[in-house]
């Protein structure tokens, strides 16, 4: 293969994005977590 499957300014807007995401996900665990302190204890993921 000659070509690049793919162009350095793709990956580089990919990375961005990721980051992005990652970031946003973060505030809406932190929010989350925030909204769980009021006391009450949350569920295991298992159902116990």
């Amino acid at each position: 293969m000659n070509g690049l499957l793919i162009e350095r300014e793709e990956v580089v807007a990919l990375l961005f994005t990721v980051n992005d995401i990652s970031v946003s996900l973060d505030k809406i665990r932190r929010l989350l977590a925030e909204e769980g302190d009021d006391g009450e204890e949350e569920e295991e993921a298992d159902g116990g």
